[in-house]
């Protein structure tokens, strides 16, 4: 039940975000709109490393425990 609705919350969380940077982007010069595109890529892409490197720590602490 929990996990219904955290997916729930952060499906309207995304649509939320999703609005408000087509909103911000509609207001923008073109070449903005592309620094936009990348600096929120990079952030993708930093968060997306980051996961990956906790995800691989929790994997070997549990190993270390089994």
């Amino acid at each position: 039940m929990y996990l219904r609705e955290f997916c729930k919350f952060f499906k309207n969380l995304l649509k939320y975000f999703t609005y408000t940077i087509l909103t911000a982007a509609s207001k923008m010069q073109p070449s903005q709109v592309m620094i936009m595109n990348i600096v929120l890529t990079a952030v993708g892409v930093v968060l997306g490393l980051f996961v990956n490197i906790r995800y691989k720590k929790m994997v070997e602490l549990a190993e270390a425990e089994n």
